[in-house]
Order: C-alpha cells, then structure tokens, then sequence
C-alpha cells in the first residue's frame, strides 16, 4: 500500500492540473495551460475546497452529496475531480474505531466444517 501512496501528490497545487489534456462538458478535448491551471486553483481555493493545499471537508462532503461548484472553470467539472481524487487523503485510509462494540453472529455452516472442529479441538493457554 506505501508504494501505491508514494506517487500521489500529498498537496493540491496548480502543477496538478497544468500541461494535462481536459475534455470539456461540451465535449473539446483542450490542453490546460499554466494560465488556466492556476485559475482553477484559485477558483478552488475560492469555493473553499482547498485550505493550505489540502482538500476540505467541505469538498468531501459536497463530493458526496453530488454538488460541487467550480464556478468560472465550472466547464471543467469532470476534470477538476479526476485530477483531485489522484490526491493522497490520509482520512480514507484510518481504521475504524476497534473500541464500538459489536455482535458477534454463529455461522452454523462454517462451524460444522472440518477445519473449525479441528481448531476447536486444541486448547491454548497463556501465562502472563
């Protein structure tokens, strides 16, 4: 899993959306200049998506509801957020809490198997 998170950029800046090809809802594919990569970046910044070059939880909760707005580079909408989900987000990757309680449920078919008897069959004990 490091090696898959190594080659993501950790920080949202304009580089991340400069010199790629974007295909525009109209259907254009178009080169982003630098121009334009720092104009979406400024516009991101704008709607409040991206704080210290971090993603917001105002863009994640957005993302999830369907609403995002990207204002004058609205145009863009599916590119912005291709190029923002190849960001690392730390948050997806955090165990759930292990302290919630939860119920236990017996699968009788797995416990008739063989395997489970056998294992039911050794006893262990630890001294502390």
């Amino acid at each position: 899993m490091a090696e898959a998170c190594a080659n993501r950029p950790a920080v949202v800046t304009a580089t991340l959306f400069a010199d790629q090809l974007a295909q525009t809802q109209d259907g254009h594919s178009i080169k982003i200049t630098t121009e334009q990569a720092v104009e979406i970046h400024e516009e991101l910044i704008t709607q409040g998506y991206i704080k210290k070059g971090k993603l917001t939880q105002k863009y994640f909760d957005e993302k999830k509801a369907d609403s995002l707005q990207f204002g004058e580079v609205e145009n863009l909408h599916s590119f912005i957020i291709k190029q923002l989900d190849k960001v690392f987000n730390p948050d997806a990757f955090k165990p759930a809490n292990g302290r919630n309680k939860t119920e236990a449920h017996l699968v009788k078919d797995n416990f008739n198997k063989r395997v489970a008897r056998v294992v039911a069959a050794h006893q262990y004990t630890y001294l502390l």
